[in-house]
């Protein structure tokens, strides 16, 4: 894992989670726990996800400033274990990034997606999209075309770097693949 992902505070914070019991029952995953696998930029919000709900009182005894989602969808990879939490594997994250993307396309969702697929791809993560959502009847050409819809994303500020990135190089990227994926799956 690339610590240098996140800040001290945040490090900090996760040591606290992870001594309270009713977190083992949530999984890290979002921008954060990409950070963690990648180290490409910093991030400090902490997105939880359970398909086993917690009573929202005892979250809000125990924290605040914090996201706890509840998620119904599978996970397709073993969780990580980090510093006593549980996190999302990359490929799961880029499911999600995918399906964020074709909800709101933020600019660090197609930084952390790009990032992703310098690892892996990008038809790869698609066929493992389609898997996660297949039974929500989610159509995989909607993810595809929103690989090219930057409009929100360029109102957005570039997050914080560690590794460098050109934001125009990232669009030409996705803008590329999708005309390639959407060409090839004959939806072009």
């Amino acid at each position: 894992m690339f610590e240098k992902g996140i800040s001290s505070q945040t490090k900090r914070n996760l040591a606290v989670l992870a001594k309270l019991k009713f977190v083992r029952r949530y999984f890290l995953a979002g921008g954060t726990a990409c950070a963690l696998h990648l180290g490409h930029r910093l991030s400090f919000d902490l997105d939880w996800f359970s398909d086993k709900p917690v009573e929202p009182r005892v979250i809000v005894a125990n924290l605040k400033d914090l996201s706890f989602f509840i998620y119904p969808y599978p996970l397709l990879f073993p969780r990580h274990d980090y510093a006593g939490i549980k996190l999302a594997d990359i490929k799961d994250i880029a499911c999600m990034k995918l399906d964020a993307i074709s909800r709101r396309g933020t600019k660090r969702d197609f930084i952390d997606l790009y990032f992703i697929c310098k690892n892996y791809r990008l038809d790869y993560l698609l066929e493992l999209y389609e898997q996660k959502f297949a039974k929500y009847n989610v159509p995989v050409w909607q993810a595809v075309k929103s690989l090219g819809y930057f409009a929100q994303a360029d109102e957005n500020d570039l997050p914080e770097m560690l590794q460098p990135v050109d934001w125009n190089h990232v669009k030409h990227f996705f803008e590329t693949e999708a005309f390639r994926l959407a060409k090839s799956w004959g939806i072009g």
